[in-house]
């Protein structure tokens, strides 16, 4: 997703005394190494301070998921995965992941959604998920019934 899809969630959580950085991704033509290499890389280069905490939305919960269950940097405590309503948690072999990628056209990710996820990480990490109650977008057609 590109960056500005969070803005107002990063806007917000820099009024609570946390310092942001949004990073994008290919959705369509990127791989999850791709994905996957991308986090480590600005959290390598570009984070300075001694405590991380990452927030990933759709495909980026999985992308944080994955992150963490394949050797985060020892600064990375909490990650928080949010999905709108309609669409479940990130959390991989998504029924509707097939009508979605004809709808908008997943490319080289879908492959990530298809997938089952292994969603048990090292207890160092404090995990959450976050669901919403209104369905908007792609969710408000989406498959929350195969997935209750």
């Amino acid at each position: 997703m590109n960056r500005w899809v969070m803005a107002y969630l990063a806007f917000a959580l820099q009024r609570e005394g946390f310092a942001v950085q949004t990073l994008s991704y290919r959705t369509m033509r990127g791989t999850l190494a791709e994905h996957l290499a991308r986090v480590a890389g600005r959290i390598a280069r570009a984070l300075e301070a001694p405590r991380l905490h990452l927030v990933g939305h759709s495909l980026g919960g999985v992308i944080v998921l994955r992150y963490l269950q394949r050797g985060a940097d020892p600064r990375v405590q909490r990650a928080v995965l949010a999905r709108l309503a309609g669409g479940g948690l990130p959390r991989g072999g998504r029924p509707g992941a097939e009508r979605r990628a004809a709808s908008c056209c997943w490319g080289q990710s879908l492959g990530v959604w298809r997938e089952p996820v292994d969603v048990s990480v090292d207890p160092r990490f404090e995990v959450g998920a976050i669901a919403g109650t209104v369905a908007l977008g792609l969710g408000a057609h989406g498959d929350a019934a195969a997935e209750a």
